[in-house]
C-alpha cells in the first residue's frame, strides 16, 4: 500500500510540475540567438546527418527540447563544454541529456514500485535520486576518459606536425594532413583538429579557432600549444622552429613526469608492503616456531 501511494504521488508531482512549467513559464526571449548558437556550435554537424533516430526517439528528444526551452532546465555553459569534451557534438545532445535526466527518475520510481515490500522505503527514496544523478556521472566519466586519450595523443600530433611543416606545408595544411593521419590511431584528437579547420573555412580567424579549441578542452598541453601558435602569428616567428622547440620541450616534460611517477612508486608501495606483505611473511616464518613452542609447553 505504501509503495503504491509513493509511486502515484511521485508520478503526479512530476506531471504537475511539467504541466505548470509548460503553461506559465514564458518562452525564452533569445530563442533565435540560441538557435544560431546551436547551428554554429563548436563541433555541430549538419542537421540532416544527425537527426536519424527512430520515431519514438525523435519524439522523446523533442519533448526534452521543449521542456528545456520552456523551463530553462540544464542551460549551463559548463554543461555544454562537458558535452563537447565527451565528444557529443550533435545539436540534439543537450536535448538527449535533458530527456534522460527527466525520464530516468520516473523509470526508477516505476521499477521501485513493483519491487517487493521487503526492500523498504529507503530504496524507494534513493532510486529516483540515483537515477537523476546517473547521467551526469556517466557524462563526467566519458569526458574524463576522452580528455585522457587526447592528452596521450598530443606527442604524436606534435611529431607529425613538425614533419609536415619541415616538408614545406603551411600550418593549416599540416593540421589537415595530421588530422587525416590520426583518424585511425587517435580519432578524438583528429576530430578536434578537423573542427579547427572547419571553423577557419567557415570564416573564423586562426587565432579564434585555436582559442576555441583550448577553451573547449582545457588541457594544459593543448593550451600551451595554442599559446605558442598565437605567439608565432603575432610576432612572426618561424612556425617550424617553434614547433620543433615545443615538441622537444613537451617530450622532456613527459619524461620528467614519468620519472616523477616512478619515484613515487617506492613510497606508494610501502603501504601495501607494511599492511599485507610483511604480516604474511611473519606468519610464514614465525608461525611454525610459535606452534612448536606452544606444543612444547603443553607437553610439559
Amino acid at each position: 500500500m505504501l509503495t503504491a501511494f509513493f509511486l502515484a504521488f511521485t508520478t503526479l508531482l512530476l506531471l504537475s510540475y511539467l504541466l505548470v512549467s509548460a503553461i506559465f513559464a514564458p518562452a525564452s526571449k533569445d530563442a533565435t540567438a540560441r538557435r544560431l548558437q546551436q547551428v554554429t556550435n563548436l563541433g555541430a554537424q549538419p542537421v540532416l546527418q544527425t537527426r536519424r533516430h527512430l520515431p519514438f526517439g525523435t519524439a522523446l528528444f523533442s519533448v526534452g527540447a521543449a521542456i528545456r526551452a520552456r523551463t530553462g532546465l540544464f542551460v549551463d555553459e559548463e554543461l555544454d563544454r562537458r558535452l563537447l569534451c565527451a565528444g557529443y557534438t550533435s545539436p540534439t545532445a543537450l536535448d538527449r541529456y535533458t530527456a534522460w535526466r527527466l525520464l530516468l527518475p520516473v523509470a526508477a520510481c516505476l521499477v521501485a514500485g513493483i519491487l517487493p515490500e521487503g526492500f523498504g522505503i529507503l530504496w524507494l527514496l534513493l532510486a529516483p535520486v540515483f537515477a537523476f544523478v546517473l547521467p551526469d556521472i556517466l557524462l563526467r566519466r566519458s569526458a574524463a576518459q576522452r580528455i585522457r586519450r587526447i592528452r596521450r595523443s598530443v606527442p604524436d600530433m606534435l611529431d607529425l606536425l613538425v614533419i609536415c611543416v619541415d616538408a614545406g606545408l603551411g600550418l593549416d595544411q599540416a593540421v589537415a594532413r595530421v588530422a587525416t593521419e590520426l583518424e585511425t590511431s587517435h580519432p578524438d584528437l583528429a576530430s578536434e583538429m578537423i573542427q579547427v579547420g572547419r571553423q577557419q573555412r567557415a570564416g573564423e580567424s586562426r587565432q579564434q579557432a585555436w582559442a576555441d579549441l583550448a577553451a573547449r578542452l582545457q588541457i594544459p598541453e593543448i593550451e600551451s600549444f595554442v599559446g605558442m601558435i598565437l605567439q608565432t602569428d603575432k610576432f612572426g616567428t618561424p612556425i617550424a622552429r617553434a614547433l620543433a622547440a615545443f615538441s622537444q620541450n613537451n617530450r622532456m616534460q613527459r619524461t620528467q613526469a614519468a620519472e616523477e611517477q616512478a619515484a613515487k612508486a617506492a613510497v606508494k608501495i610501502s603501504i601495501p608492503l607494511v599492511l599485507f606483505i610483511f604480516p604474511s611473511i611473519f606468519i610464514v616464518l614465525l608461525g611454525p616456531a610459535i606452534l612448536t613452542t606452544l606444543r612444547a609447553f603443553h607437553s610439559q
